[in-house]
């Protein structure tokens, strides 16, 4: 019998930029992507799962980042299925859009970056600029990220 995984990433997108990982360690390293990881306490047998998209996708932000957004604010861009091998797995694609005071800025610079705890480092991108990064997946990045920013902006 094959297992299911599950995962979530989150488009953080404030104004014209968005929130990305440079990933030094997983599947995908040395590239930048969205934050984000497997979902927690998955029991396929319990009525409700442990952990929605929304709960996980709000821990790993403020697990790999240190910033906390709203839960009710996060929309659910596209569940992707991948059946592979192993087993299947799904990746959730959620999305936040956060006022310009949700921030980690480093004074003087254009392009704030972080590192928590001297982990992966994160940055705030211009979007326009994303799609000339090595990102995670063949550019999956910046589908994701267009997808979600339709999400956000049919929201409104």
């Amino acid at each position: 019998m094959s297992s299911l995984q599950e995962y979530t990433v989150i488009v953080v997108i404030r104004g014209d930029c968005v929130l990305l990982q440079y990933k030094l360690r997983g599947p995908y390293i040395n590239v930048w992507n969205f934050p984000g990881g497997k979902l927690e306490n998955i029991d396929r047998n319990a009525a409700n799962r442990a952990e929605s998209y929304r709960k996980g996708a709000c821990r790993e932000l403020l697990e790999e980042t240190g910033l906390s957004c709203g839960i009710s604010n996060i929309i659910n861009v596209m569940d992707i299925h991948y059946h592979r091998p192993e087993g299947k797995a799904i990746l959730a694609v959620l999305a936040v859009e956060v006022d310009a005071n949700w921030d980690f800025t480093i004074p003087g610079t254009t392009i704030s970056t972080y590192n928590l705890n001297e982990d992966e480092p994160l940055a705030w991108v211009p979007i326009l600029n994303v799609k000339k990064l090595p990102t995670a997946g063949d550019n999956n990045v910046w589908h994701l990220l267009q997808e979600s920013l339709v999400c956000l902006e049919a929201r409104k």
